[in-house]
């Protein structure tokens, strides 16, 4: 796997200067742009090599600029993959159950005021877990390599990883009544 950090020359961290990631990645994509070689005399091989290239960088970018995808590839570089069959918490599951019971009474009952606040709460609940996973990433990276309670935040952050998936399942539930309503 590649060190996407690496290869838009970002320090390996979870908090990113999205100014830096974006002229990184325009400079970088320039670089390696296959139609450089349009008009040079370039093997096939070559320009199917340029190809790849610029293809990784614009899935490095598009991995890095979101917090989620961000998350997941620091993981992945750690040699921790979040599975779609994770085991979850129960709390988890039934806090979720009751917020898919609140979403779909409101639907039922066609009261978009209450879709719209779910809607609030569900964006302000991704924010606040997302502010917690940017801590619980900051506490790992302060640790050394071999520090004996890195296992543990390792562990914390890969649950907070697996409730930020939970949640963004969740709030994507909602353009489903965009999806509707545009289609009314």
């Amino acid at each position: 796997m590649s060190d996407y950090f690496e290869l838009l020359g970002l320090p390996r961290r979870f908090a990113v200067d999205l100014g830096e990631l974006e002229r990184n990645y325009l400079g970088r994509s320039r670089a390696v742009h296959p139609d450089r070689l349009a008009g040079a005399e370039r093997s096939a091989e070559e320009r199917s090599d340029a190809a790849g290239q610029a293809m990784e960088v614009n899935q490095a970018y598009r991995a890095l600029r979101r917090e989620l995808p961000r998350a997941e590839h620091l993981l992945s570089l750690e040699g921790v993959t979040i599975g779609d069959n994770q085991p979850v918490a129960p709390a988890l599951l039934a806090e979720m159950l009751e917020l898919r019971e609140a979403l779909e009474e409101a639907r039922a009952a066609g009261d978009r005021g209450r879709l719209d606040q779910l809607e609030r709460d569900a964006r302000a609940g991704e924010r606040a877990e997302l502010a917690e996973l940017g801590a619980r990433f900051s506490a790992l990276e302060a640790m050394a390599a071999g520090a004996p309670e890195r296992a543990a935040a390792l562990a914390a952050v890969v649950d907070q990883v697996i409730r930020l998936r939970y949640l963004a399942r969740y709030r994507d539930a909602f353009a489903e009544d965009d999806d509707v309503e545009g289609a009314a």
